[in-house]
């Protein structure tokens, strides 16, 4: 591995262990501060429809987000370096955790009702979603084109096996 590769690789495990490391501090935060930060679907402000994402009530809703976060990246980041798409992955990372708490929330407000939303779990699902293409880009560089629509399911179960088994 090169120095800049090398350098590259702890740059993004280090961006990797942030938002787990963000995720615990927030919960670390008083209850009522955190409370603060949650989006409430009638009073709607634009920095808890960000913050909110961010945000756990009780230590097992955190420690499912957490889990599959670390799952979700962790084999979004590994198929995404293997088959050489790791810019791809960053650049969607960083859409995921910038962009998206705005979308969801806005999205919640299309219902109306008096309820709050908080939680990682939106954002979980989004690295859940990369992961189909990231099994199809994969299968594509490891195979023959012609063999890579027919490898796809087995690269799919395969990996879909293997997180289940991890979860």
């Amino acid at each position: 591995m090169l120095d800049r590769d090398r350098a590259w690789f702890v740059a993004d495990l280090l961006l990797l262990a942030a938002v787990p490391m963000v995720l615990l501090a927030v919960f670390a935060l008083p209850l009522p501060v955190r409370r603060s930060f949650v989006f409430s679907y009638v009073n709607p402000t634009a920095v808890t429809a960000y913050t909110a994402h961010f945000v756990h009530l009780d230590v097992s809703h955190l420690a499912g987000n957490v889990a599959g976060y670390l799952l979700l990246a962790g084999v979004g980041y590994a198929l995404a370096v293997l088959a050489g798409y790791r810019r791809f992955f960053m650049v969607a990372l960083a859409t995921f955790l910038l962009a998206f708490p705005f979308a969801l929330s806005a999205l919640n407000l299309a219902v109306p009702r008096n309820a709050i939303g908080f939680g990682f779990s939106g954002i979980n699902m989004a690295l859940a979603g990369l992961l189909p293409i990231l099994w199809y880009c994969y299968a594509r560089e490891h195979f023959a084109p012609a063999a890579s629509l027919r490898a796809l399911p087995a690269v799919f179960f395969a990996l879909v096996g293997w997180i289940a088994l991890l979860a």
